[in-house]
């Protein structure tokens, strides 16, 4: 491959990248000035189900993670601290467990982590 030939490859590529990010934003935007849909689970821990409607007036933060991922627990403390600091200030932290592995599916292993 000659270095020209690799040019055209490498701008072929970022155009590519570059068009599917535009795609993929021009679907967020659709979002703008909409209300935020509701959290749909049937499993909740920790709180009663919420509704967007319940956190008006309020900041609410999503956290999706698993038990099983090293960044998540790394974040955790921090998530955890942010919500003891600004809880009164109108901060709601949602965490939204979303298994890998089949262990991580089970709700009872859920609850006992948390």
């Amino acid at each position: 491959m000659t270095r020209r030939t690799g040019g055209f490859r490498l701008m072929g590529i970022v155009s590519i990248v570059l068009m599917a990010g535009w795609f993929s934003l021009r679907s967020a935007d659709a979002m703008i000035d909409k209300p935020a849909p509701d959290i749909a689970s049937a499993t909740w821990l920790n709180s009663a189900p919420l509704r967007i409607g319940d956190l008006r007036g309020k900041v609410g933060l999503v956290e999706f993670w698993t038990f099983g991922c090293y960044n998540c627990r790394n974040v955790e403390p921090y998530v955890k601290q942010w919500h003891e600091t600004y809880v009164d200030q109108g901060l709601v932290v949602i965490g939204v467990h979303s298994p890998e592995f089949s262990h991580e599916r089970e709700v009872e292993n859920v609850k006992r982590y948390i």
